[in-house]
């Protein structure tokens, strides 16, 4: 799909869920541009590893009583890690392998992610929430309590929100507090 707006802007439909707008003089290069022979990979460089085992969606926050805050937001390849603990933020951008990746969806199915369901308790000060899409499977859930089992059912123990943790740590290169 293609849409024209009176400003200068063109729509794209990039897939079923996402358009692009940009401005037209953008859309004029990358045509004159990325046509060429004599470079036609131009912005290959850019762009994901498709072959990779990418998912479609992956968003993940959790924020405690005290207003500490962990924010993971998937785009284009990339996973955007947002943390405040203590007052102090840090932002940065990770581009997980294909084997970080494998190993992460390999963990969601060993806990059997995609039938976890939302659980509140409103004595819990710790809100968290996730959505997730990799091929035809998907979920979206929130929740105050981290007691998953290993089968993602709700328990006495730890051991699926400990798996779930370990393998978004895993995927982000790096140790959150919150988790």
């Amino acid at each position: 799909m293609r849409a024209i707006h009176p400003l200068g802007w063109e729509t794209f439909a990039v897939d079923m869920r996402y358009t692009l707008t940009i401005p037209l003089p953008l859309v004029a290069f990358s045509i004159v541009c990325c046509s060429s022979t004599s470079n036609p990979r131009i912005f290959a460089d850019y762009a994901p590893d498709y072959s990779a085992d990418l998912p479609t969606k992956l968003d993940f926050s959790i924020k405690n009583g005290a207003g500490d805050t962990l924010i993971l937001h998937y785009f284009f390849g990339k996973v955007f890690v947002t943390e405040r603990i203590a007052g102090d933020s840090r932002s940065f951008e990770i581009t997980p392998s294909n084997q970080d990746w494998s190993s992460f969806w390999t963990a969601m199915d060993g806990v059997n992610i995609w039938e976890w369901n939302s659980s509140v308790d409103p004595e819990e000060p710790v809100f968290w929430t996730f959505e997730g899409s990799h091929g035809t499977r998907e979920v979206q859930m929130s929740g105050t309590h981290f007691n998953r089992g290993v089968n993602g059912g709700l328990s006495n123990g730890r051991e699926g929100w400990n798996i779930f943790a370990q393998a978004l740590e895993k995927l982000i290169s790096h140790d959150s507090k919150l988790l």
